[in-house]
């Protein structure tokens, strides 16, 4: 992900906390999914998914993110999560991606309440 629209979408993020219901929606699909690679949501699967996982552990990797899910897939997509901490305050985020939209919320409006857990604790678990 270009840094370009990594800034915007974390600018998007300060600017709309809004998102903060279906951010818990998804920080809840975290919370009961264990798949963390295609195989484990997918008996087989394209090329194209597999390129699309990629995009997605390498954002992870670029935002030094972690604990990295699948949180819901079907035949045609599939939708990923993963906790990071903003580049620029430190404060904890949750990353959702699906195949229309990178999306980011802040982690301190979702973890402890959906988690019952802190942003450090969910990083560990």
């Amino acid at each position: 992900m270009n840094a370009n629209r990594l800034e915007k979408a974390i600018k998007a993020a300060k600017e709309d906390r809004k998102n903060a219901r279906i951010a818990k929606a998804h920080v809840g699909q975290w919370r009961a999914s264990k798949a963390k690679a295609l195989w484990d949501v997918y008996g087989t699967y394209s090329t194209r998914k597999a390129a699309a996982l990629r995009y997605c552990e390498d954002l992870q990797r670029d935002l030094n993110g972690s604990v990295l899910r699948i949180l819901s897939a079907n035949s045609q997509a599939f939708t990923v999560g993963f906790f990071f901490k903003d580049p620029e305050t430190g404060e904890g985020m949750f990353a959702y991606i699906t195949k229309d939209y990178d999306r980011f919320c802040y982690a301190d409006i979702t973890s402890e309440e959906v988690l019952g857990k802190t942003f450090k604790e969910a990083l560990e678990a």
